[in-house]
């Protein structure tokens, strides 16, 4: 139990979680901008 591993698995860098979180933020401006009646908001959402 007290050995260590040797070698660890470590992932390619992805794109994708910095992708989702601008998709997200965008969708979340768009949102807002909408209840408030902005017309820039649709786009946003969209």
């Amino acid at each position: 139990m007290s050995q260590e591993a040797s070698h660890y698995y470590v992932p390619a860098p992805s794109p994708w979680p910095i992708t989702g979180s601008l998709a997200l933020l965008f969708m979340g401006f768009g949102a807002a901008l909408s209840v408030n009646r902005i017309p820039l908001g649709y786009g946003l959402l969209a």
